[in-house]
């Protein structure tokens, strides 16, 4: 089947795409990267032609109760009159648990205007309505985050993954279509506060989260974020999740050399920042094809000077992992050999699976694979992104595995070739 993805590139769109070329359909992204439009329909016809379905996960960063309603209407508005003059047979929307209950959030007055302009077209339409996903806590905290303090209500939701929503999303899609309205919520209750202290925990982030109202309504608190009674229950738990977001837990490494004043143990290398030639083909390779997501994307912004294109993604909710700019390199070559700067970026993936993953993505487009080595500590994958910048794509090993000597320490790196074929099957 042919399926427009509206909302293609955010965090749960970059999930549904995934999902449905793994079953082999094809996904069409809809976002203003590929040329597209959704608030001015500029682009949507051509989008949608022969599409068979459109899942719709736009959203809108804005708080404003206006403005969200002006958005949601607008975009679901052309969405549909662009899915009707191109015959598309199905409109599947994700929206939340508890709209209807919660009158007074902003987002949740666009979502409600949302699901009524969807609704009342000529086009098919299931809504799949999904609780707060797992990073929302810690996200949600972020909102009033100083100095190491953030308060966040004491909500109780029934936090759901994004993966299983994705999941559910393109088996509507995919099948007959069954309009109304359909929840989906992760297995277990929790409390709001509890998970975003275990989310910075898992971090290595020291935050202190107290319980206040001043940032939420209290008509979103008691059960009105839970899901009523003949909702899907997903599979993946918190637990599961979280234990992706932290990794394999690390060391305690014995060093070599100790520094005079030691640096604070939870330090990390936050995110690195690349020049690029060119913002849309990086954003191709880092976007459309790894999957990270985008947190910030503008053009001909002021910096170091002059003005250029800026791109951060991420991966997990993180604030950004890898920033792009062109202040100093539009249009300009890769770094030549003999010069003095970065090496390579390497990529962390929280499991085998993941890496996997991006194996296959890779394979997909045939993109070029420059090496591929267990290193004993990590396995890891070498490429080339379109700028020449040199990036390892690697999964570590749990620390117990990693080689060390009768002291605790590191010993020589293993350089053994990685079998590319073994790992591609690991799902």
């Amino acid at each position: 089947m042919r399926i427009a993805v509206v909302g293609g590139t955010g965090q749960v769109g970059a999930a549904v795409v995934a999902r449905l070329k793994r079953d082999g359909h094809e996904a069409v992204v809809v976002a203003r990267s590929t040329g597209v439009d959704v608030l001015t329909g500029e682009g949507l016809d051509e989008a949608l032609a022969g599409a068979d379905a459109v899942i719709d996960v736009t959203s809108t960063p804005s708080m404003d109760p206006t403005e969200t309603a002006e958005f949601f209407g607008a975009s679901t508005g052309n969405q549909i009159a662009a899915e009707q003059r191109a015959g598309v047979g199905h409109h599947v929307l994700l929206s939340i648990v508890g709209i209807d209950r919660a009158q007074s959030n902003p987002h949740y007055v666009g979502k409600r205007r949302q699901e009524e302009v969807a609704l009342a077209g000529d086009v098919p339409v299931t809504i799949l309505r999904a609780t707060q996903f797992h990073n929302f806590p810690a996200m949600a905290a972020g909102w009033t985050r100083r100095n190491g303090a953030s308060t966040l209500a004491p909500l109780v939701i029934q936090p759901v993954d994004i993966g299983d929503v994705a999941d559910e999303l393109v088996a509507i899609a995919t099948a007959p279509p069954q309009p109304g309205r359909r929840e989906i919520a992760g297995p277990e209750v929790h409390d709001l506060l509890d998970l975003a202290r275990r989310t910075f925990a898992a971090r290595g982030e020291s935050v202190t989260v107290t319980p206040s109202w001043k940032a939420m309504s209290t008509d979103m608190a008691g059960d009105v974020l839970l899901p009523g009674p003949d909702a899907r229950i997903a599979t993946t738990t918190f637990d599961e999740w979280l234990a992706g977001e932290a990794g394999h837990q690390q060391g305690p490494a014995v060093y070599r050399a100790v520094a005079p004043d030691p640096i604070d143990p939870g330090v990390t290398v936050g995110h690195v920042h690349l020049r690029t030639a060119d913002i849309d083909r990086i954003r191709g390779f880092y976007v459309d094809l790894l999957g990270f997501n985008v947190v910030m994307e503008a053009r001909d912004v002021p910096g170091w000077g002059t003005k250029g294109d800026i791109l951060f993604v991420s991966a997990g909710g993180y604030h950004h992992h890898i920033g792009f700019n062109t202040w100093k390199s539009a249009g300009g070559p890769p770094q030549p050999d003999g010069v003095t700067g970065l090496h390579h970026i390497a990529l962390r993936y929280p499991t085998r699976a993941g890496l996997a993953d991006a194996l296959r993505r890779l394979r997909s487009v045939d993109w070029p694979i420059r090496q591929a080595t267990d290193h004993g500590t990590h396995e890891a994958i070498y490429i080339s992104d379109p700028d020449g910048n040199d990036v390892e794509l690697m999964c570590d090993r749990p620390f117990d595995q990693w080689p060390h000597d009768d002291q605790g320490h590191l010993t020589g790196a293993i350089d053994a070739e990685l079998d590319l074929d073994a790992l591609a099957e690991l799902r």
